[in-house]
């Protein structure tokens, strides 16, 4: 366990190299060709700078067939641009580009007639959806980043997403639910992830204050390490209960590297989920849900409740997608497109989380 901590300090070590190489001759050259650049911009420099390895660009050269496609990376830089400055729509982003020679340059685009249209962005959008493609990067930073490390604690939650399209018909019985719990182990985390709901239909649950609320859209399924660093994410639909994602995400995680502790609210109270938690060494710290017990809860050890306090983690990192890196401003529609619009922002908190450990 020491040599895989000692790891990935040594990866948190480069990456802190880096950054204090882009500081000594990127931002120079940067500035002595675009101005002056300021916090924000710089920051967008190191998110770009930090993401430009794991992107897919050999999958989008031109092969030759047909007009030479633009840049997909310039792209993919703009829609980091979108969840990173937290611009409501596609029609913003277009104009803050078209508007902020600064931006748009960082970004690829020399002049504001080189902006791509809303329809370029679209079609785009839309292969990279298909493609998974910032996931992809999530996925590939996630695993560059933890090489090597040790989870203390795991902490898992979902978060409601609202959407604009046509519900779909009632989730699966509560029977289904079960026998999902019961095969989860013995399958694979992308086989588990396929096999949940994911088309857009109507959630339910308890607010912080008790009472039922509705919303018609998507669930996304999160989970973080200590430091608030997003490490796993899946979206389901939003009637899909909590307790069917939490194996895949502990699956996920595990691939990147083991955790000690499974923090996760009493809506995890579940035999597998516990059972599975242990079977790769991780202690699931779980309330037990009420509804659970005719005597009432009972009351985490004082060891495991001073160690729960550490979920809050999990709500700061939904909190930080919906209020700042487009989890309210949702306007494309179907699965893909719903996961990959939510993964540019992940991936941008990610890296912001990665870059705080070293300040």
């Amino acid at each position: 366990m020491k040599n895989r901590q000692q790891t990935f300090d040594k990866s948190l070590e480069a990456v802190h190299i880096f950054r204090e190489a882009l500081q000594g001759w990127l931002f120079p050259s940067l500035e002595a060709e675009l101005g002056a650049l300021d916090d924000k911009h710089r920051a967008f420099v190191d998110l770009c700078a930090a993401l430009h390895e794991h992107f897919p660009a050999a999958q989008y050269e031109w092969c030759g067939n047909g007009k030479p496609p633009e840049s997909r990376w310039s792209y993919f830089k703009a829609l980091l641009a979108k969840a990173f400055w937290n611009f409501p729509s596609t029609t913003a982003l277009i104009g803050e580009l078209a508007a902020r020679p600064v931006l748009r340059r960082l970004c690829g685009f020399e002049d504001p007639g080189d902006v791509p249209s809303e329809g370029n962005f679209s079609k785009v959008f839309g292969a990279f959806a298909d493609d998974g493609t910032a996931q992809y990067v999530f996925a590939r930073f996630i695993a560059h980043t933890f090489e090597g490390a040790i989870i203390h604690h795991l902490l898992i939650d979902s978060v409601a997403v609202h959407a604009r399209e046509k519900a779909a018909d009632k989730a699966p019985s509560a029977t289904k639910q079960e026998s999902r719990l019961a095969v989860h182990p013995s399958r694979s985390a992308d086989e588990n992830f396929r096999d949940l709901p994911a088309q857009c239909d109507v959630g339910v649950k308890r607010n912080s204050k008790g009472f039922k609320e509705s919303w018609r859209g998507y669930k996304l399924h999160v989970a973080a390490s200590d430091g608030d660093i997003p490490v796993a994410m899946w979206l389901t639909s939003a009637s899909i209960h909590d307790s069917q994602v939490a194996i895949p995400l502990m699956q996920k995680a595990a691939e990147v590297c083991p955790s000690l502790y499974g923090l996760m609210d009493a809506a995890y109270d579940a035999a597998p989920i516990r059972d599975y938690s242990r079977s790769i060494g991780s202690v699931p710290i779980i309330p037990v849900n009420p509804r659970h017990s005719a005597d009432g809860a009972p009351e985490l050890e004082p060891d495991h409740a001073e160690r729960f306090k550490n979920r809050s983690g999990i709500e700061r990192v939904n909190s930080h997608l919906e209020d700042g890196h487009g989890g309210r401003s949702i306007y494309v529609r179907g699965h893909a497109k719903v996961s990959l619009h939510l993964a540019f922002g992940i991936l941008v908190i990610a890296v912001e989380q990665v870059f705080k450990l070293l300040e």
